[in-house]
Parts: C-alpha cells; sequence; structure tokens
C-alpha cells in the first residue's frame, strides 16, 4: 500500500531561538517555585503560577483560604505579610500575601478570605443590674 501526498507539505516555522535568555529566565523561575514550596511544611498550594512581563518571569502560588501557609511563607522567608481588601473585585473579601524574591524571581504566596464581620458592632452590651441585696428572714 502506498500513500500519495496531493498537497505539498507546509514547512514549519523554526523556533525562534533569538531569545535564548528568556529560557533562562523561565528556568530560574522554575527553581525558585521549586524552592518556594520546599519550605512549606503541611498543604501544598493549590495552584503554581508562571508568569511573564517583558523577559522576566514571576511566581504566584495560591492557597486558597490558607492564611497560616502565607505566615510559614512569610516566616521561612523574613518577609512581611500584607492583607488588603479586594473591593472592586469582591467586597467582604480581603487579600493576605507575602512576597520574597529568590533566585532574583518574585515569589508571591497569597490567598483570598472571606472579612469578618465587626464584631464590636454585632455584640450587644448588657444593660447595668442592680447589685443583687440580701433578704433578711425574720
Amino acid at each position: 500500500m502506498t500513500t500519495e501526498i496531493t498537497e505539498p507539505v507546509t514547512p514549519v516555522e523554526p523556533i525562534d531561538t533569538a531569545r535564548p535568555e528568556l529560557r533562562d529566565e523561565l528556568m530560574r523561575a522554575l527553581a525558585a517555585a521549586e524552592d518556594a514550596i520546599g519550605v512549606l511544611q503541611v498543604d501544598m498550594p493549590a495552584s503554581v503560577s508562571l508568569n511573564e512581563n517583558k523577559g522576566a518571569y514571576t511566581v504566584d502560588l495560591f492557597f486558597p483560604g490558607e492564611t497560616t501557609r502565607i505566615l510559614e511563607f512569610a516566616t521561612a522567608y523574613d518577609v512581611p505579610v500584607y492583607t488588603v481588601p479586594a473591593a472592586p473585585v469582591r467586597d467582604g473579601w480581603s487579600f493576605t500575601e507575602a512576597t520574597a524574591h529568590l533566585r532574583d524571581v518574585r515569589v508571591r504566596a497569597w490567598t483570598l478570605t472571606p472579612d469578618e464581620p465587626d464584631t464590636e458592632a454585632t455584640v450587644e452590651t448588657p444593660l447595668p443590674t442592680a447589685p443583687a441585696t440580701e433578704v433578711e428572714e425574720a
């Protein structure tokens, strides 16, 4: 059995090798993600995102509702934790995040959590009561 090609084969465009530094940056970002995940003792991130912008990669580690993982990451890399309102993206929620620079790559651990209700406004204050008096029996 023979197969005849009736249409000419279109050559495939060669891979752009003019930017080998981009490959190096991607490999550095992957190594930074591996380092960051390696310090975590319990839960792993639900997602790991690598994003490229103008030849530089960043890494995002997402932990849904797990502020303890953000604190663990921040402690491991001695970086501050920030909590900011998610409005207008999502009213009543806040982003909690910590950012470290590993291998010259920005690595951000983050989560989105619901805001706690204002307990001072919702807790009822008891009314003052008269002091108890003892009744003398005759």
